[in-house]
């Protein structure tokens, strides 16, 4: 799958976004 887009960044940002409590868990797990 050669997507250009950076689909794991985007995620991180728009985990962030939604819920920037979860991002300090979700972080480690990347």
């Amino acid at each position: 799958h050669n997507c250009p887009f950076d689909y794991r960044a985007a995620g991180r940002a728009a985990i962030e976004k939604a819920n920037p409590v979860v991002k300090a868990e979700k972080v480690d797990k990347f």
